[in-house]
């Protein structure tokens, strides 16, 4: 590391559990064996330079032959971690390093990084469920419009990565000595912004079901 430079303190504490699904009846997870989640992860993408992103969707099966047997089993299932009125969800953690030294009489941001954890929950119809043509298209409809209201969320916490890079690498402070707490200060805000961006976010679509998402 060059000389007069210090690490920055990760801001990795940020779990933010929002959810973006549709609120359903009220249920409990049906007790007993659990479901088999299914997990695919997504390729490492990169945002931008210093912007990483690392995908996990999970989705939790629906074995049902009627739209009142979706309905039932979607609010009944364990959905790996989910409570049992969300029919999906959207977490992320936002980690941030970065590296600082003194310039012009300045203390300096000089590099910042930040990883982006997202994790999606959906659902998945299970293929060996003996369910008609007509559910099946109504399911299709349903799932798209589900997952693109859940990758709103997930944009949402891209967009505030790219801004917590970006206003680190503006940051200054008078002296090095408060760098770590300050610098902090302005990614936190931004996190506390996200969450309140995501929140009227489901206000607006009434979690979904404005951007067309009902179950079959």
């Amino acid at each position: 590391m060059p000389r007069g430079q210090q690490p920055g303190r990760p801001g990795a504490r940020h779990l933010h559990q929002l959810s973006g699904a549709l609120l359903l009846l009220a249920g409990c997870a049906t007790a007993g064996v659990r479901p088999a989640i299914r997990s695919v992860i997504d390729p490492m993408t990169t945002l931008e330079e210093g912007v990483d992103v690392y995908t996990e969707r999970l989705y939790y099966p629906v074995q049902a032959d009627s739209a009142e047997e979706v309905r039932r089993v979607i609010r009944d299932t364990p959905k790996a971690g989910v409570e049992p009125q969300w029919q999906g969800k959207t977490r992320w953690r936002i980690k941030w390093k970065y590296t600082w030294g003194e310039s012009g009489g300045v203390c300096r941001i000089k590099t910042a990084t930040v990883d982006v954890l997202l994790h999606i929950v959906l659902p998945e119809l299970a293929t060996d469920a003996a369910y008609d043509v007509a559910l099946r298209d109504d399911w299709l409809m349903y799932r798209a419009r589900l997952e693109k209201h859940e990758q709103g969320h997930a944009e949402y916490a891209l967009a505030t990565a790219r801004e917590i890079k970006a206003a680190l690498l503006r940051h200054e402070a008078p002296s090095c000595s408060g760098m770590a707490e300050s610098a902090n200060a302005v990614a936190d805000d931004l996190m506390q912004r996200l969450k309140a961006t995501n929140e009227e976010y489901d206000a607006r679509t009434d979690h979904g079901k404005k951007q067309g998402v009902k179950l079959p």
